[in-house]
């Protein structure tokens, strides 16, 4: 049987010694044995109710022990995924830097480049214009 369902009939079952104590109380005669046995129904109707709360009280921590270390394994992998975001983080600005260096790098070969070809294109020129006049001479 499941432990819910046995809470459940504890309970009915204190309710209705509860109920039925209360029956005696108001409906039976006012003698002494009566009202003995009546004070015992509720003794016995308030003892169930008390043995439902413990079995309440014991699934309700159960539940929360359960809880608390979910929650315990939640904190510990947000933890493991902040600090693999926090590596990411890092290693990416270790690249964005590594690309500014090549950037940089890149546009210094590139100007260079650019200087190295007009000076080509202005020895070409010279060497056309001494090829002309040996020529010519």
């Amino acid at each position: 049987m499941k432990k819910s369902s046995l809470e459940t009939i504890v309970l009915i079952l204190g309710i209705g010694i509860i109920g039925f104590a209360l029956f005696m109380y108001l409906v039976a005669e006012p003698t002494g044995e009566s009202a003995f046995y009546t004070n015992m129904v509720f003794a016995l109707g308030f003892l169930i109710y008390i043995l439902y709360s413990m079995m309440s009280t014991k699934k309700l921590n159960a539940e929360i022990r359960g809880l608390n270390n979910h929650v315990k394994s939640l904190k510990d992998t947000i933890q493991e995924k902040d600090q693999f975001i926090n590596k990411l983080e890092k290693r990416q600005s270790e690249l964005i830097e590594e690309n500014q260096a090549l950037n940089k790098s890149l546009s210094e070969s590139q100007a260079t480049i650019s200087t190295l070809n007009l000076k080509i294109k202005e020895l070409e020129d010279l060497q056309s214009t001494s090829e002309e006049s040996n020529g010519e001479n």
